[in-house]
This record gives structure tokens, C-alpha cells and sequence, in this order.
């Protein structure tokens, strides 16, 4: 099963995927995205070994449009 945590503050959101199996929590992608609810909000995310694998700015108007963006880039399906 892939479980997605978010942290949502005023203007960021946090996020970690992780997989859980047979009582073991695995971390899959984690990241961040700053300054959302402007034009120029910045998304990152990180592989489980720190590596940064996506960086980009694009619009976001709210915290939907965040989630929406972490979910896409992750292709597994998500259960929680």
C-alpha cells in the first residue's frame, strides 16, 4: 500500500509517499512545494536516498492544485 503524508502551511505544503508492507514503512519520495497561492510556486521532491529528482516553478493557486502536483509525480497508485 502507498500512503501519502502532507504538512500544509500557509503558503507550503510538505510531503513524504511512502509504501508500507508486512509492518515495514518505506520512504519512496519526499519534497516540498514553496509559495503556493502565487505564480511562481517552486516544486522539489527527493527519492528516498536524498537524490533530487524534480525541480520546477509553475502557478499554483491553492493547496489543490499542490496535491494534485505531488500526486502526478508519483505514478503508483495511492491507498492513503
Amino acid at each position: 500500500m502507498q500512503v501519502l503524508a502532507l504538512n500544509s502551511g500557509s503558503s507550503s505544503l510538505k510531503f513524504g509517499l511512502y509504501r508500507v508492507a508486512g509492518g515495514a514503512v518505506t520512504s519512496l519520495l519526499s519534497g516540498e512545494i514553496e509559495s503556493v497561492g502565487s505564480a511562481s510556486a517552486v516544486f522539489h521532491a527527493s527519492n528516498a536516498q536524498g537524490k533530487l529528482l524534480l525541480r520546477e516553478s509553475s502557478p499554483m493557486a491553492h493547496e489543490g492544485d499542490s496535491v494534485a502536483r505531488v500526486v502526478k509525480a508519483d505514478r503508483r497508485p495511492i491507498a492513503a
